[in-house]
């Protein structure tokens, strides 16, 4: 498109009034190959609007660094919260897996200990404050640690020369320990009822009530390892038992 080189304008166009944008965009749009599509590029509009939106990407990216840190410090909490609720491995755990890491099984003898590895994972187990297991026992109290250092019924499957580790179930000692538990609470119960029928003296009663009383509470503690709630819960339930008995007919 080009400037028309007829000057022969007759008056009638001439006093055509423009309105603006809607004649120049016809005017534009008349052109069939677009060459009058002509417009400024705004350069330093641009670069202002572009500044302005970085300026707040920016903002908005030291936001999402701010809260991936705050949740990475969380997360890391957390896993170190869990890991210090973990308890250590037992000693004869500990030992059993020393043995077999080190190869002792022929220590003492003229043939040399065989480590099943080297380097300085091999003193992996040397810092036992430092160890966890990650499978909590099922029971932790003094019965079941005595039956699971003493328990006659092993066995040994391994077929490594070096390899001493014996193998038993767990739920025939936990079978074993309810027994003795059910035999030593009924134990505690009926030898308590004989001393309190045969005692006649009211004050010897109310000592043996104590007595006993005290000796449940401290069994509990100690063979089942029982939560505090729970050892007082028992404790006042066998009271209460022994009370009742004592100020019943067959107590008198």
């Amino acid at each position: 498109m080009s400037t028309s080189q007829n000057l022969n304008l007759n008056c009638a166009e001439l006093g055509n009034v423009r309105d603006g944008y809607p004649t120049l965009a016809s005017w534009i749009g008349r052109d069939p190959d677009g060459e009058t599509l002509v417009f400024r590029r705004f350069r330093r509009l641009s670069a202002r609007n572009l500044l302005h939106l970085q300026s707040g990407l920016i903002q908005l990216e030291q936001e999402i660094d701010e809260l991936d840190e705050e949740a990475r410090r969380k997360e890391g909490l957390l896993r170190q919260s869990q890991i210090a609720q973990l308890s250590g491995p037992s000693e004869r755990v500990l030992s059993t897996y020393r043995d077999y890491i080190e190869g002792n099984a022929w220590k003492g003898t003229y043939l040399p200990s065989i480590p099943i590895i080297s380097g300085r994972a091999k003193d992996m187990l040397e810092e036992a404050d430092d160890l966890v297991a990650l499978r909590k026992p099922a029971d932790e109290d003094m019965i079941s640690k005595f039956l699971q250092d003493h328990w006659a019924f092993q066995s040994h499957k391994g077929t490594d020369p070096l390899d001493r580790t014996t193998i038993h179930k767990g739920r025939h000692i936990m079978r074993i320990f309810s027994m003795i538990s059910i035999l030593f609470a009924a134990m505690l119960l009926v030898a308590a009822i004989i001393s309190l029928y045969v005692v006649d003296n009211p004050t010897t009663k109310l000592e043996l009530v104590v007595a006993f009383t005290f000796i449940f509470a401290l069994s509990i503690e100690l063979l089942i390892n029982a939560r505090r709630a729970e050892i007082f819960g028992a404790a006042a339930a066998y009271a209460a038992v022994l009370v009742v008995f004592i100020s019943g007919n067959l107590g008198s």
